[in-house]
């Protein structure tokens, strides 16, 4: 598919000994952007574990609460690193994103979960009524 508009987007993990937010408190997960917000047609989003996330840490699947057929099928890239999935955004509409990873240390699954919201062009400007 051509002309997609990149949307990346950056997720840590870290291995913590309590008060995590993921993995029975194990793990601590960040977004660089607290919701992904999608505003336009055809985007490409790619989530990519980053650099101060551990090597064992990786992707397995991405799925979603989508009932809209906003999302593509996600595709695992970079050794298990990050996932790709195509954004149609054809309509306003918030997709429950749950994206499994596998600490290959310890065999556990560790689920975080992103909102992604559509909001298609055109976007509407200024406050007034």
């Amino acid at each position: 598919m051509t002309n997609l508009i990149n949307l990346p987007v950056s997720l840590t993990l870290a291995r913590v000994n309590f008060g995590g937010n993921a993995g029975r408190g194990r793990y601590f997960f960040d977004f660089s952007t607290d919701s992904i917000l999608v505003q336009e047609a055809k985007t490409l989003l790619t989530i990519t574990l980053s650099p101060d996330t551990p090597q064992e840490i990786i992707i397995e699947s991405l799925v979603s609460s989508d009932a809209r057929g906003q999302l593509g099928t996600p595709t695992i890239t970079n050794f298990s690193r990050s996932v790709e999935v195509v954004v149609d955004n054809s309509l306003p509409y918030i997709i429950q994103v749950g994206l499994i990873l596998r600490d290959e240390k310890t065999g556990e699954l560790i689920v975080c979960d992103p909102q992604v919201i559509c909001r298609p062009p055109p976007h509407a400007t200024g406050g007034g009524g």
